[in-house]
């Protein structure tokens, strides 16, 4: 009997391999009650630009080791979201797609409203899940789920600092000339470089 659910961490512009479990299982869970993790997608994605792999980190105020993500709050006394815009743009304003999602990603740069982690990645995701075309049955968890019946907990596995055999289907990027093809990049390199056709290309297979 093949699993049928997945529970994922919360992310920031996640990368192409999260958004494939979308495509992968007829139910999805978020969870807002695991404790934040520090140096993973909760709070940063990665893009290629014109010198290379960058992430780029939004800073959080945290309450100890155990703060729960829904708890986790935005430090806007760093102005980091200028730096992000502006490093997107770097990376992606030549690129086939940029000048028609620029708008839709702009104010996530330009604005405050957000003040916890989990208010900003929520607007991310729905945002996302339109430009993608994609209708995943996706939930938020009521409480901390130690497993999901039935399913595959990708909270710990989807990450930064652990490599998994993923190779997203090969598709032209702005900087493949002088850093080759790159996986596994955030989602807005999929979208700028892919357009309209990009959740068609969410598959490893």
């Amino acid at each position: 009997m093949g699993f049928n659910k997945a529970i994922l961490p919360s992310v920031y512009f996640g990368p192409i391999q999260w958004y494939s479990k979308l495509i992968q299982y007829p139910e999805i869970v978020i969870d807002q009650h695991e404790n934040y993790c520090k140096q993973t997608w909760r709070n940063r994605m990665r893009i290629v630009g014109p010198n290379g792999i960058q992430d780029l980190v939004i800073p959080v105020h945290v309450k100890g080791n155990h703060t729960p993500m829904r708890e986790v709050r935005i430090n806007y006394n760093e102005i980091w979201q200028r730096q992000h815009w502006q490093s997107i743009r770097s990376a992606y304003g030549n690129s086939p797609f940029f000048d028609y999602y620029a708008a839709y990603f702009a104010p996530f740069f330009e604005t405050k409203k957000w003040n916890t982690l989990m208010e900003l990645n929520s607007e991310v995701l729905d945002l996302t899940l339109r430009l993608l075309k994609l209708n995943s049955k996706i939930d938020l968890t009521s409480e901390y789920l130690e497993t999901i019946a039935n399913g595959i907990d990708y909270r710990k596995l989807i990450s930064p600092k652990i490599k998994i055999e993923f190779n997203s289907k090969p598709y032209l990027q702005v900087f493949a000339d002088r850093h080759g093809f790159v996986a596994n990049l955030s989602v807005i390199d999929l979208l700028c470089c892919n357009g309209p056709i990009s959740g068609t290309l969410l598959s490893d297979k």
